[in-house]
C-alpha cells in the first residue's frame, strides 16, 4: 500500500506543477495518470468503481452549490449520506440491482 501512496502523491505533484508552470499538456497528463493510479487503487483493493462512485455522486448532489473559498458544497437539510456500506453488500451478494435500492 505504500508504494500506491507514494505513486499517488508524486502524480499530484506533477498536476500541482503542471498548473503552476501554465502546461496544459503535462496538467492532462498528470490528471490522466492520477486517474490510473486512482482507479489502481480500487482494483487492488477489491473496491467496486462503479457503484461506490454512482453512490457518492448521488450523496453530492443533495448539497448546496459550491462554497466560492473552498469548492466544497455545504450539507443542507436534506443532504443524504453516502450509504456506502449498503452498496458494499450488495456487490458483495452480487447483486447487480444495487442503482434501483439506493436510488
Amino acid at each position: 500500500m505504500t508504494r500506491r501512496a507514494l505513486m499517488a502523491v508524486e502524480e499530484l505533484a506533477e498536476w500541482i506543477e503542471a498548473h503552476g508552470e501554465d502546461d496544459l499538456v503535462a496538467a492532462a497528463d498528470a490528471w490522466a495518470d492520477r486517474m490510473t493510479v486512482l482507479l489502481g487503487d480500487a482494483v487492488a483493493t477489491g473496491m467496486p468503481v462503479e457503484p461506490l462512485l454512482d453512490e457518492v455522486h448521488r450523496s453530492n448532489m443533495t448539497k448546496l452549490a459550491a462554497d466560492e473559498q473552498t469548492g466544497k458544497g455545504a450539507k443542507r437539510e436534506g443532504y443524504e449520506r453516502p450509504n456506502i456500506h449498503q452498496v458494499l453488500n450488495y456487490v458483495e451478494q452480487g447483486d447487480n440491482s444495487w442503482r434501483q435500492h439506493l436510488s
